[in-house]
Order: structure tokens, then C-alpha cells, then sequence
């Protein structure tokens, strides 16, 4: 199945809803899938992408809420978004062409748990030798809530654990020599890392880019290393966020002068502020609506925002990603 195709056939019809920039990046996807223009150097190989995705719905169970102890059953939004990142391969060397991805949603769509299962997945299954698979963020306790979720998918797989083992301050892989472990900005020696993949949450906290510099040049000696940013909307501006996101844009749109091959750019936001009261409008910043995220919930906190104005910048920001 090729889920890009089947997402974008969806967003046509008027079942998913998508921000102007998601739509951009899909009909440009699965464009050059069927047209790709002359010389253009990649393929995309639906069954390598495929791989990934069955190992993670395979090994990795849920621990929150409704879905806690159950095996991850990715959305259709998260099949696309990861054939994306996984199919698509350079012609000459066989090689991924993404390195770097970028991916804003509003709270409680799934983005933590979406990227755990991903960690154990580039630990084991993505045939690199001493992966070194980092989930980073401004502060210890905002890297601990991927690296936990992590931590927690291994204690309910005895598939992982036979493999995998749990050690003071990280995830060890013996059949590759591989790791998982978290980093926080002020974390010490961070210039002797070696990653392959790295997740970095939360990136409306992050001040500077001081943290990305560094992990995303410790990826160097990689052969086909990710980096993976996930976020909502923060209060911080003119700061580290405003930059990813504006480069992030350009490239959905695809702007002169921002035509970057290696960056996926998915920002699920509103398209214009007043959005924020019309139901219909909701699920462009908050994929897998009803699914992952509680409707009802988002019903409350809009109304709410409505009578207390001091509320709706949460809402606006957390919710919806203006």
C-alpha cells in the first residue's frame, strides 16, 4: 500500500483535513512518484519503507490511556509521513533522502509515542552498525518523556528485551553494539557523540541552536543519519523554533530559493487564526482528531478560551499552532 497516495487521495476528498503547507507537501510528494522531473535523482521503494512500519506495529505496545498495553496501530497520517521518511532513496547510493524532519502538531497527537517506537526501531532494525540513537530537548525532563515511553515499550516486549537491555542511563543493544539515551541542552561533553538518529522534543523551548548544532554535526560520519524534530507552538519567540519553522515552510511551499530534498517538512496548523471556533477546521492542526486526540477535550478547552481570554493563547499556541 502506498500510504502518501492514499493520504493525499483522502485530503482531496475533504475526509483528512490538512493545513494549506501538509497539502503542498503531498501533492509535491506523489507528483514526482508518478512524474518525477527529468534527472531527478531519487526512487521511492514502497517495500523498504514498509519494513519499518511492520517492525514497530510488531514489537511495540502503548503504555498511556485507552491504548496502554496494546500494539501500536499507527494512524493513516503517521503511515504516510513515515513511507515519506522511509521510502524515498537516492539512485546512486541506495541511501535515504531525508535527513532531517520536521514535524509540528498541536498537543497529544501522538508525536511521543510515534517517536519512541521510531528509536527502537533505528536501534535494531536499520542495519547500522554502534547506532547511537539520541532523544534530546532543552531540559532533562522534557527528553525523559520520549526516552521513558522508550523505556516502557521494551518492558512490554520480550522480543525487545531478549535484545535489548536497560542500564543506568540508557537503552543497550548487544547484537549491534547500539544505544539509546537522552540529552538535555546543559548536558556535559556533548561534542564526542557519534548519532545516527536523533529526536529532538519540545523545540519551542529551545533558546538557541546551540543543541542542534551540535547533535546535527555528530551526525557527520553517518552514512544516512535522521534528524528528527517534533514540537507544538511555543510562548518563546524570535528563538530557535521561529527559524526551523520558517525554513520549514518555505521548503512545503517550496519557494525560490528553498528547494531542500533533504528536509520533510509537515506543519499541521490552522491557516488563519479565526479557524480556532469552527469544528470543521480543527483536525488541519490536529491530526488523527477523535483517534488520538480526545474531541471532547478540544471542544472544552475552545469553550472555555471563548469565556476566558486569558486562556485562549494556550489554546491558540498548544491546540492549534498559531
Amino acid at each position: 500500500m502506498n500510504w502518501p497516495k492514499e493520504y493525499l487521495a483522502r485530503i482531496r476528498s475533504g475526509e483528512e483535513v490538512v493545513s494549506a503547507k501538509v497539502r503542498a507537501v503531498y501533492e509535491r510528494e506523489c507528483g514526482w512518484m508518478d512524474a518525477p522531473p527529468p534527472g531527478f535523482p531519487y526512487y521511492f521503494d514502497e517495500a523498504a519503507g514498509q519494513r519499518h512500519i511492520d517492525f514497530m506495529q510488531k514489537f511495540c505496545r502503548q503504555s498511556k490511556g485507552k491504548s496502554g498495553k496494546k500494539l501500536l496501530k499507527f494512524e493513516l497520517f503517521q503511515l504516510a509521513k513515515l513511507q515519506l521518511v522511509f521510502c524515498w532513496k537516492d539512485k546512486k547510493t541506495g541511501k535515504r533522502r531525508f535527513r532531517v524532519v520536521i514535524d509540528f502538531r498541536g498537543r497529544k497527537c501522538g508525536k511521543s509515542t510515534e517517536t519512541a517506537a521510531v528509536m527502537h526501531d533505528m536501534l535494531i532494525n536499520d542495519g547500522e552498525n554502534g547506532p547511537e540513537v539520541y532523544c534530546a530537548a532543552n531540559s532533562r525532563d522534557q527528553a525523559d518523556q520520549v526516552f521513558s515511553e522508550a523505556v516502557n515499550m521494551r518492558l512490554q516486549s520480550p522480543a525487545l528485551r531478549s535484545i535489548e537491555r536497560k542500564r543506568q542511563t540508557d537503552i543497550y543493544c548487544q547484537m549491534n553494539f547500539g544505544k539509546i539515551k537522552k540529552l538535555a541542552a546543559k548536558t556535559d561533553n556533548l561534542d564526542g557523540l557519534n548519532a545516527s538518529f536523533v529526536a529532538q522534543d519540545e523545540v519551542h523551548a529551545q533558546k538557541d541552536s546551540k543543541l542542534y548544532d551540535v547533535l546535527i554535526q555528530s551526525q557527520a560520519e553517518r552514512e544516512q543519519p535522521i534528524y528528527w524534530m517534533i514540537s507544538t507552538n511555543g510562548f518563546l519567540r524570535e528563538a530557535f523554533f521561529d527559524d526551523q519553522y520558517e525554513y520549514a515552510a518555505h521548503v512545503a511551499l517550496w519557494d525560490e530559493g528553498f528547494h531542500d530534498y533533504t528536509v520533510l517538512p509537515l506543519l499541521y496548523e490552522l491557516d488563519d487564526r479565526d479557524e480556532w471556533t469552527d469544528p470543521s477546521c480543527w483536525a488541519k492542526a490536529n491530526p488523527g482528531l477523535g483517534k488520538i486526540k480526545s474531541i471532547a477535550t478540544l471542544e472544552e478547552h475552545v469553550e472555555r478560551a471563548k469565556r476566558d481570554p486569558k486562556f485562549l493563547p494556550t489554546v491558540l499556541t498548544k491546540d492549534f499552532n498559531i
